[in-house]
């Protein structure tokens, strides 16, 4: 190797270089544009996939929750008012919160067959949100004219809520697993490039080095 940059001219002695060290900042530059994008693609695929999986179990168990306690105070105004305007006030306002329930319920559906919801889970969760309607719906009915009844309804519509509310807690104890065991893998391949780059780095000054004492 030294014979060969003996032989070289001067021109191109001292061209060699300035030549390498650009060829040293191109090739950390392709290598930190790479990095950045398998880091942008990890964090859509982790965006899209277990944090939307826990946004989507919140939403419906929301929804579930606040049609569930308005169902209760549509029956409570129900047993103790007279007043029907009020009370048909509260009924629309139970209808429209239940109304919410169906459509959470398809956003659940559409993540089935993942690794926290699988298909007979949502079969399961499925019927009990058709009863749950069923019953809640009954409630809402009666609450203007008999009292009683939709508090009979709404005794029934509790069982089914239990069942839906113990399924939603589990479904959301397994993403929250998954979301963290990827946020995990997520936080030691950063960990693992915040070591890789400055050994790069230090390897390219190495070379520099070393090039630049050869052409000396």
């Amino acid at each position: 190797m030294f014979n060969w940059l003996g032989a070289l001219r001067l021109r191109w002695k001292v061209l060699l270089a300035p030549a390498f060290l650009i060829l040293v900042l191109i090739g950390l530059g392709a290598y930190t544009l790479q990095t950045l994008r398998a880091n942008q693609a990890a964090t859509d695929r982790l965006m899209s996939g277990a944090v939307h999986q826990a946004e989507v179990v919140t939403d419906f168990n929301e929804a579930v929750l606040v049609a569930h306690v308005r169902l209760y105070s549509l029956t409570a105004i129900a047993a103790n008012e007279t007043d029907e305007k009020k009370i048909k006030s509260m009924a629309g306002r139970s209808s429209a919160a239940l109304a919410q329930v169906p459509a959470k319920l398809a956003a659940l559906e559409s993540i089935k067959d993942s690794e926290a919801l699988s298909a007979n889970v949502i079969n399961e969760l499925k019927a009990a949100v058709t009863n749950y309607q069923k019953q809640a719906k009954n409630a809402i009915e009666m609450a203007d004219g008999d009292a009683a009844s939709a508090l009979m309804f709404v005794v029934n519509a509790e069982r089914s809520y239990l069942q839906i509310e113990k399924m939603v807690d589990e479904i959301a104890a397994n993403s929250s697993k998954i979301r963290d065991r990827e946020v995990a893998v997520a936080n030691k391949r950063l960990d693992e490039q915040a070591m890789i780059f400055p050994a790069v780095v230090l390897a390219a000054v190495v070379l520099g080095c070393l090039v630049s004492f050869l052409v000396s």
